[in-house]
């Protein structure tokens, strides 16, 4: 039995030297790394605000402005892509490590049904140890019969000596488990953390996709379609293009879609503050910031 216990804290040990660093790694560089490289909703506007009035005010729609707007469009999506991939990745990394952890619970429920078995054995070898102590006190007198006393006597002594052995040893493994149960809490908690600030990551990667899809739609609008209303066909069938992209990008359409919708900003991007130029037949002819 106690061999197996040996055996058992050897394969919980393993597991803790192998997962610990690697769960260390994802959660104190992997996640902070990607977390520092994710642009902010103001970054995002700045960065787009900035290509848009670049070549001035009555260019906002020019050719050379919307191939501009298309790259750094093309940039962003592209950079925030890879961090998806990267803290895709690393959640998938942290759950394998996670699932490996959770063997050691599996473990240490053998080692303790092990140590509870031993103490099992302590009162039958007190009541060998008693009893042949009574046979002993019988066999006294005249009488005796020396080698029914030297034999009863060595049972007793060794019943006396697996009891000590036992209780020893159960003192031993108890300390272990008990350490490996520290270790095993405080990296199942540190993977559980990170699990949980890799969803949180995930959303706002999500949100910051759909906030560049938001200001680049709402730019082609203002340039390509020439309703600006909800209301609108042209417009309507932009918006709903866009956010059939997004659903792609997030979720794809095979495994339904996704639950973020496009995030078109009414005030923070340009509409309210371009002209739209018409001529005697009310058809739009250029565009500038007013």
């Amino acid at each position: 039995m106690s061999r197996s216990i040996v055996t058992l804290i050897q394969q919980s040990n393993k597991i803790l030297d192998i997962v610990a660093p690697k769960v260390k790694e994802e959660a104190n560089k992997k996640i902070i790394e990607i977390k520092q490289k994710i642009p902010t909703k103001d970054s995002v506007k700045q960065i787009m605000m900035d290509e848009i009035t670049s070549r001035g005010p009555e260019l906002v729609c020019s050719i050379e402005v919307r191939n501009r707007i298309d790259f750094i469009y093309n940039k962003l999506i592209s950079s925030v892509e890879k961090m998806q991939s990267l803290i895709n990745l690393s959640h998938e990394k942290l759950v394998n490590l996670q699932e490996k952890l959770l063997q050691i619970n599996k473990i240490i429920i053998a080692i303790t049904a092990i140590i509870e078995a031993l103490k099992a054995l302590i009162p039958v070898l007190q009541t060998i140890a008693i009893s042949a102590q009574v046979g002993l006190y019988l066999l006294k007198g005249p009488a005796a019969d020396v080698d029914a006393g030297l034999k009863l006597k060595d049972q007793i002594d060794k019943s006396n000596n697996k009891v000590k052995e036992i209780n020893n040893s159960v003192k031993v493994f108890e300390k272990k488990v008990r350490k490996i149960q520290e270790k095993f809490a405080i990296i199942l908690g540190i993977t559980t953390l990170a699990i949980g600030v890799i969803l949180t990551l995930k959303t706002t990667i999500n949100a910051v996709i759909g906030l560049i899809e938001g200001f680049y739609l709402k730019y082609t609008l203002m340039c390509n379609v020439e309703g600006d209303s909800i209301e609108d066909e042209a417009y309507q069938a932009a918006v709903d293009d866009a956010q059939s992209n997004l659903d792609d990008m997030l979720g794809g359409t095979n495994s339904g879609g996704s639950d973020q919708e496009i995030y078109i900003p009414e005030d923070e991007l340009l509409p309210n503050t371009i002209e739209r130029i018409k001529n005697a037949n009310f058809k739009v002819i250029q565009y500038r910031i007013a």
